[in-house]
């Protein structure tokens, strides 16, 4: 099964045209739950792209790979912080022209939880075991790409209850602002 996913992946990346770069910036998250309203946080979120298939001149497939800090600010003055290893495998509409101009995104996502701290003024717990070690969210997003920049709003949607307490149902919502900065636009793949 493995070795057929890495065919799979390996025929749909030979595109005409790519382009690898990476996004960062800051983001904004809380957790909806069933109990009391929780806080927001700021976090951030940084990682790679590449936009490797082209579909069809514009719509391209874009997996990602990145870092995000999501969680809330609780009731009892605390924060609660969520590392997270993100592989979101997004769709990208252009709508202007093909690879530049205004775009929208969306895809399925996976998380994996590297850490979970509960911070209160005077100690740092580690929560790691309240919650699920997977995450599977839902990126939507509207952009802009230039030449050498773009720039992209994302609400991430939380599909699944993260949390390992029985009697609490918790899911991640995000608003993140990310920078674009294409590293590499080219043609590989023999073509």
């Amino acid at each position: 099964m493995k070795r057929l996913l890495l065919i799979l992946f390996l025929l749909s990346s030979c595109p005409l045209y790519a382009q690898y770069g990476v996004r960062v910036g800051p983001s904004l998250s809380t957790f909806r739950t069933d109990a009391a309203d929780q806080g927001y946080l700021l976090g951030y979120r940084f990682g790679t792209y590449l936009e490797v298939a082209e579909i069809t001149k514009r719509v391209v497939f874009s997996p990602e790979i990145a870092m995000s800090l999501l969680g809330s600010e609780g009731e009892e003055d605390n924060e609660i912080s969520l590392l997270y290893l993100q592989a979101p495998l997004l769709l990208r509409y252009y709508i202007q022209s093909p690879r530049k101009g205004l775009y929208v995104e969306s895809g399925p996502a996976l998380g994996y939880l590297l850490s979970a701290e509960d911070e209160s003024r005077s100690t740092t717990d580690d929560v790691e075991d309240n919650f699920t070690p997977f995450e599977v969210f839902l990126p939507v997003g509207l952009g802009y790409n230039a030449v050498n920049w773009g720039v992209t709003a994302t609400y991430h949607i939380g599909l699944q209850d993260i949390s390992d307490v029985n009697s609490v149902s918790v899911r991640n919502s995000s608003f993140s602002i990310l920078v674009t900065l294409p590293l590499f636009n080219g043609s590989f793949g023999g073509y």
